[in-house]
């Protein structure tokens, strides 16, 4: 994965990387920033990590689209995230309380 910041957030560039889970990553604190975006497009993910896994608390834009998704689960989802891209995954049904998350 390919890291980068600007004033506004730290970027964890993953895509295509054949990925089949989530490595650990950075945290935007390390410098200086409070959010981070993170890019899983195109890997071979079947779920997305807890929600208390190191660095990804602080992930408030997350896009994997065309992974293998089946489901996306509340407790997988960052507690600040703003952006979610899933499209182009295998989603067979989303829980009731995803959208009051």
């Amino acid at each position: 994965c390919a890291c980068s910041y600007d004033s506004s957030a730290l970027s964890i560039n993953c895509t295509g990387a054949q990925l089949s889970e989530v490595p650990s990553i950075p945290r935007p604190e390390q410098v200086g920033l409070s959010g981070a975006t993170l890019y899983l497009n195109n890997n071979k993910l079947y779920e997305l990590p807890l929600n208390t896994s190191f660095g990804y608390t602080q992930v408030t834009r997350l896009y994997a689209a065309y992974n293998q998704l089946t489901r996306v689960q509340p407790t997988r989802l960052p507690p600040n995230l703003t952006v979610l891209d899933v499209r182009g995954n295998k989603l067979e049904h989303l829980s009731n309380d995803f959208l009051l998350t």
